[in-house]
């Protein structure tokens, strides 16, 4: 079977940042989310327990417009405004528990150190987070790693010349 990992969740032990956020979201009582420091035009959107799904589409649009900076610097707030205070996620694969699962026969595969929405992110930050997670995969493995699922199933011609480029072979890809 196949395991593709964002390798910044072997690191905090932590889901990637969208995870957090639709956990909050699931479990708040809030009407709304509201920011209005963290840029220069406020973030407001209504929370709707009616249609889960509306409110999720509003949050990957926001998501995908921000580097991962900022993704981080919203997911905490949110995390902190309208989150539970003893989230309680699933517990994420350690360095150990991949070195196992590859030791075992499990195919590795990355999906990206951080998650982001790779066509949306600069080409320095793309490059980043296509070598970063392939390095610490290989470090572990002790073998190649040359398959990255696109996180979000989220690609563009540039995403997949440059995932070709830096020696993945298996892209795996969503439509």
């Amino acid at each position: 079977f196949n395991v593709n990992i964002v390798t910044e969740s072997i690191e905090t032990g932590y889901p990637q940042d969208n995870v957090r956020v639709y956990y909050a979201l699931n479990t708040t009582q809030e009407k709304e989310y509201v920011n209005n420091e963290i840029f220069t035009e406020p973030i407001r959107i209504k929370i709707d327990k009616f249609s889960p799904v509306k409110t999720e589409i509003e949050f990957v649009r926001l998501f995908q417009g921000l580097n991962k900076l900022e993704r981080r610097l919203v997911a905490d707030d949110i995390i902190k405004k309208i989150g539970a205070p003893n989230i309680n996620f699933s517990k994420m694969l350690s360095k150990k528990d991949v070195v196992y699962l590859h030791k075992n026969g499990a195919e590795i595969g990355s999906h990206t150190h951080s998650h982001p929405m790779l066509s949306n992110i600069t080409d320095s930050e793309l490059y980043f987070e296509l070598t970063h997670s392939k390095k610490i995969l290989e470090d572990l493995c002790g073998a190649s790693i040359d398959i990255i699922a696109f996180p979000d199933g989220k690609y563009n011609k540039k995403v997949i010349e440059k995932s070709i480029e830096l020696g993945y072979s298996h892209l795996l890809l969503t439509d």
